[in-house]
């Protein structure tokens, strides 16, 4: 028999196989380490089984699924393997910060508000990690408790997404704070990126800070069903430097 651990290995566990019937277990899944007395050795549970040739127990090998250690020669691993000597350092991912009101009727095809899209939105970044993620809706669009609407409302409010902006009644007449205004001005402060397909245009001349905003940190979606998609050419292809990806992250 060769001295090399690795054809040992092939060899026995060809034999294992053989004995023990396991012919629908995938090659891949069968490896294991060698140790200097030829006894092959389960990494996981520490567990000897025998060597080719000894009698086998049938629950030594009852776990088709389990990982296993598959020990190469000793030069192979200097030769496949390098040390990785420099840390790729990832753009860091700006604050999001959703226009509720522009998201729900979105998500109602313009007919409706359904608070639905706004919880879609929500679960889209977070699922894409991005730890900061605000939804701002006027508080009288809360719902009316035992409704959808509410329901949602409320589990992304303990969530710690939702945000209200101010509104009152006097007189039998709402007043209400204008919302996108706050929006614009807590993505100036935190420096967030705005979710919405709003265009802004009374806001764009009121004040220059919103500009820089509306301009470069402004990201448009569509709705197909329950699906939330966001172009990659935010501002068409003439501006590469604005694709998603670049609104989504602060400048490396």
């Amino acid at each position: 028999m060769t001295n090399n651990n690795y054809g040992t290995v092939q060899k026995n566990a060809q034999i294992v196989r053989q004995v023990n019937n396991y012919s629908e277990i995938p090659n891949e899944y069968i490896a294991f380490g060698v140790e200097p007395n030829n006894n092959i050795v389960h990494q996981q549970s520490n567990q000897f089984v025998q060597s080719a040739g000894q009698p086998l127990q049938h629950n030594q090998l009852s776990q088709s699924t389990v990982n296993y250690i598959h020990q190469e020669p000793a030069n192979y691993s200097q030769k496949m393997t390098s040390p990785i000597t420099t840390p790729m350092d990832l753009p860091r991912q700006r604050p999001i910060i959703i226009d509720g009101l522009n998201i729900g009727y979105s998500h109602g095809c313009h007919k409706e508000f359904s608070a639905k899209g706004m919880l879609i939105c929500v679960q889209y970044f977070v699922q894409k990690g991005f730890k900061s993620v605000k939804v701002i809706i006027p508080q009288h669009r809360r719902g009316k408790p035992g409704t959808e609407t509410h329901s949602i409302i409320k589990m992304l409010w303990n969530m710690g997404h939702m945000y209200f902006t101010p509104s009152r009644q006097i007189k039998n007449t709402r007043l209400s704070c204008y919302s996108d205004r706050i929006i614009l001005d807590h993505a100036f402060t935190c420096g967030g990126v705005v979710v919405s397909n709003d265009n802004f245009r009374d806001l764009y001349n009121e004040e220059t800070k919103y500009r820089e905003i509306i301009e470069k940190r402004h990201l448009m979606f569509m709705f197909i069903d329950d699906i939330i998609i966001f172009p990659k050419d935010q501002y068409s292809y003439r501006y590469p430097s604005l694709y998603t990806f670049n609104i989504l992250h602060y400048p490396a």
